[in-house]
C-alpha cells in the first residue's frame, strides 16, 4: 500500500526536517497523536541518521525504522523490522514556499501485513490513511513550527 500526497504548512523547511529528525523528548510532543511513548526507543543516533523503534498508541503495533535526513530537503525512512507489516517507509521531499512555509511531497506506505492481525491493520490503514494521515501530519508540523520557533535547525 502506497500513499502519495502533498501538504503545505507554515513550518519552514528547516522546521519540517526537524519535526522528522528530532529524536529528543520533543518528538513525543510533536507527534503526540501518532507516536506511542511506551514503544519509542532510540537504537542508534548519528548526525543525519537514526534507527528508532516507534509505535502507534492503542494499536500495539511498532516498527523499527531507519531515518536519513542527510539531504536538507529530503527525509526518508525504511522499515527494517515490524510486528505487523513486511516493510515500508516514507520518502518526503521538502521545498520552501514563497511565504516561508513548506510544501511536502510525500510517499508513505507499508507492505503486506504479517499474520491475521497485521493483515487486518494493513487493510485498515489502506482504507483510512488517505483521510487521516495528511491531517495528522499537518497538525504535527504546526506543533513543530510553534515548538521550533527559535530559528534553530
Amino acid at each position: 500500500m502506497r500513499l502519495r500526497f502533498t501538504l503545505e504548512t507554515r513550518a519552514t523547511p528547516e522546521q519540517a526536517v526537524r519535526a522528522f529528525s528530532d529524536f529528543s523528548e520533543r518528538r513525543l510532543a510533536v507527534w503526540k497523536v501518532t507516536l506511542d511513548p511506551a514503544s519509542f526507543r532510540i537504537l542508534e543516533l548519528g548526525p543525519s541518521t537514526a534507527l528508532v523503534r516507534e509505535g502507534t498508541p492503542r494499536l500495539g503495533i511498532w516498527n523499527i525504522e531507519r531515518y536519513d535526513w542527510s539531504d536538507p530537503s529530503h527525509v526518508t525512512w525504511t522499515t527494517e523490522v515490524s510486528n505487523y507489516c513486511r516493510g515500508g517507509g516514507a520518502d518526503i521531499r521538502i521545498s520552501r514556499l514563497d511565504d516561508g512555509g513548506s510544501r511536502l511531497s510525500v510517499e508513505w506506505g507499508h507492505d503486506a501485513g504479517i499474520g491475521p492481525r497485521g493483515t487486518a491493520i494493513f487493510w485498515l490503514q489502506r482504507a483510512l490513511a488517505r483521510q487521516l494521515l495528511p491531517g495528522r501530519w499537518a497538525a504535527a508540523l504546526a506543533r513543530a513550527a510553534a515548538m521550533y520557533d527559535d530559528g534553530a535547525a
